[in-house]
């Protein structure tokens, strides 16, 4: 009996984490069935692109979380044996806590602003998907792909540092950062902002606007999964991926010289 009370504790807090993505998502579904005729509408011709789309999008995001502890490996011995000045340690900050800031706006809006560096190439693949003609459109998706694999592999490390409670620390000045600080904070602005400058030339402002909405509403769901199931991942093994990290030996505690 306690342990099937656990499972639905568990199932109960997994469904509430991921429920910003499931009203995004619903409310998609329900928009282009209430639309008899959902040409376009979110890149898509029929409800079943909206829901295939959604899983394929999600999936190529889940990926790298299978392949973190050797990205993490890769990480701490490249710092490790890297004739650099900055060292990644080890910090004394509890980051077990669940964010729903974090899971539901941050990293979702850091993702998106990542893949919007590509916003063109991701209309594209989805006008791939609302297209009758499954032959063309060949170079868009696979951009799309790479740069999906990419932002998701980029966050996945930046994440897996900040909940471990890792830090970057510069042995020269003795300055402490947080490990997302620049990477996870400027980058996603910064790519963001380019993509969504690239929508706005050439193009009505209208139209612009309205493709950025839909390009937002259709990555936040995947972007939401992507960020809750990481932050459980990494909390079960939290232990294990610390090993894999190298971490030096210097205890820094939070607010102790520490930058943003």
């Amino acid at each position: 009996m306690f342990k099937r009370c656990s499972a639905a504790k568990s199932i109960l807090e997994f469904a509430v984490a991921v429920s910003p993505a499931i009203v995004v998502f619903g409310i998609m579904m329900i928009v282009s069935f209430g639309t008899n005729t959902a040409e376009g509408l979110f890149f898509s011709r029929s409800m079943r692109g909206v829901a295939v789309r959604f899983l394929f999008i999600t999936a190529i995001l889940l990926v790298p979380i299978t392949l973190l502890s050797r990205l993490l490996t890769l990480i701490g011995k490249t710092m490790r044996n890297a004739p650099f000045s900055i060292q990644l340690v080890r910090a004394e900050v509890s980051t077990g806590g669940f964010s729903r800031l974090v899971a539901w706006i941050i990293r979702p809006l850091q993702g998106i602003g990542l893949s919007m560096i590509f916003a063109k190439y991701i209309l594209g693949f989805f006008e791939y998907f609302s297209s009758t003609s499954y032959a063309g459109a060949i170079f868009r998706p696979t951009m799309f792909l790479v740069n999906s694999a990419l932002a998701s592999i980029l966050l996945s490390i930046v994440w897996s540092l900040d909940d471990l409670g890792v830090r970057i620390y510069n042995r020269k000045t003795t300055e402490v950062h947080m490990a997302g600080s620049y990477v996870g904070g400027i980058l996603p602005l910064l790519f963001g902002a380019i993509g969504v400058y690239s929508l706005f030339v050439g193009g009505s402002p209208v139209d612009a606007v309205v493709s950025l909405l839909e390009i937002m509403m259709v990555l936040y769901s995947p972007y939401v999964l992507f960020a809750v199931l990481h932050h459980k991942f990494v909390g079960r093994h939290k232990a294990m991926l610390s090993d894999r990290l190298l971490l030096g030996n210097l205890e820094v505690k939070v607010g102790e010289k520490e930058g943003g």
